[in-house]
């Protein structure tokens, strides 16, 4: 049976599954994708990195990877736990000594709180949200809306329809409309524990992010315990959220920048 309006085809086109790349470095990138995407969403961004010689894991996170309905079971615990057994996997592989997480939006929200709770070396958030544009609307919404309607189709501005064949391999172009609440929770959870985050910290945010609130990152960068923390902004002519597609490498060197200096402190340590 084929839920909701869904056809075929996009069930077969939203199926995926995490992936792993081996590398020969001692340190690994794990790298979490958004809210309603797929592993395949960062595939370009890991294969980047992988190339560099480090081992990338991109999980699936609960919900991710089927059908937009497994989306309504799938809470906050099961993306942290999901995170949990990833950073588990990649310490087990062999030479393995620092982690640094990767978040895709909500992936950067489960980025900090795990880091709450098991020891990373390094952080990096892309388009993170901590309060978003028209934040009261959505709360709001995310209680009234689901009595009235259980889906939304995705939209996005005229500027980025070029880009919908990235987006539709990508990601649910269905949401169920009660799961928003439990996204806007994590945002709301990781608001008020910014201060238990200590690890190294790399903030990236577009200029034109037509989803979150253009001072969200300001909050992370001021909140968090963080002795080494940068917030940097993408400057792009069209408004976008997420910002990892093939013709946006020119950004993964900021990123890859990060994580070598993550794994140099290894050398550091070492002769010390």
């Amino acid at each position: 049976m084929i839920p909701f309006g869904f056809t075929k085809e996009d069930i077969e086109r939203w199926k995926d599954q995490g992936f792993l790349l081996s590398g020969t470095k001692e340190t690994a990138v794990v790298i979490l994708h958004g809210w309603s995407a797929f592993p395949r969403q960062v595939k370009a961004l890991a294969n980047f990195i992988n190339e560099k010689g480090y081992l990338v894991h991109a999980p699936l996170l609960s919900g991710h990877g089927t059908t937009p309905d497994d989306l309504v079971e799938a809470k906050e615990s099961d993306w942290i736990n999901d995170t949990k057994r990833a950073i588990k996997k990649v310490k087990s592989e062999k030479g393995i000594k620092k982690v640094v997480l990767i978040g895709i939006s909500l992936g950067g929200n489960i980025s900090l709180l795990v880091s709450q709770e098991v020891t990373v070396d390094g952080i990096v958030l892309l388009g993170t949200p901590i309060h978003f544009k028209n934040h009261l609307g959505a709360w709001i919404g995310s209680f009234s809306v689901p009595f009235f309607k259980k889906y939304f189709k995705k939209k996005y501005p005229k500027s980025i329809q070029r880009d919908f064949d990235f987006f539709n391999t990508t990601s649910y172009q269905y949401y169920p409309t009660i799961c928003v609440r439990e996204v806007l929770r994590s945002a709301r959870h990781c608001a008020f524990s910014l201060r238990r985050v200590t690890a190294p910290l790399l903030i990236l945010q577009t200029s034109k992010d037509y989803v979150v609130a253009k001072y969200s990152p300001w909050v992370i960068y001021n909140s968090v315990s963080s002795k080494v923390k940068k917030l940097q902004w993408i400057k792009l002519q069209n408004e976008d959220h997420v910002f990892i597609q093939d013709e946006m490498k020119d950004y993964f060197d900021t990123i890859l920048n990060f994580v070598e200096q993550i794994s140099a402190q290894d050398q550091i340590d070492a002769k010390q």
